[in-house]
């Protein structure tokens, strides 16, 4: 199926929906298609059907989506925070192995908060109260 092109008519009767659903999915993001050289016609991937479809066969309800939370992949989300990549992880494009070696917890609490002003300096504690104290 991998590489495998499907028609707007063939997409529509595997989702069993309209094309006017089907170009619905592609306007929100949920399907991707192309345009077919030489025809008004688009063409979907196979395997983007297929995924949309088991997604609508587990549905909405809470207990179904967490007994299928990874049938669909690792979850792909955008982030300037961490990206994971070749097996390793980076916070803001450092790689975490190389900062847990040469950073401190403060050096690394910096990069993560992208902060300018050092949090941890004594002009930003708290007062040392009492109760801070015994804490």
């Amino acid at each position: 199926m991998a590489g495998e092109w499907l028609t707007s008519r063939e997409a529509a009767r595997r989702l069993g929906v309209s094309a006017a659903t089907l170009y619905a999915y592609v306007s929100r993001g949920l399907l991707r298609s192309e345009a077919t050289e030489g025809r008004r016609d688009r063409r979907y991937r196979a395997d983007d059907i297929s995924r949309l479809k088991r997604r609508r066969e587990v549905g909405r309800k809470a207990e179904s989506i967490a007994n299928h939370a990874l049938d669909f992949g690792t979850p792909v989300l955008e982030s300037a925070l961490t990206l994971i990549e070749d097996n390793r992880l980076y916070y803001r494009g450092r790689d975490t192995t190389e900062l847990a070696r040469t950073a401190s917890l403060e050096e690394v609490a910096c990069l993560l908060w992208d902060c300018g002003e050092p949090p941890f300096s004594d002009d930003n504690l708290p007062p040392m109260t009492t109760a801070l104290r015994r804490a």
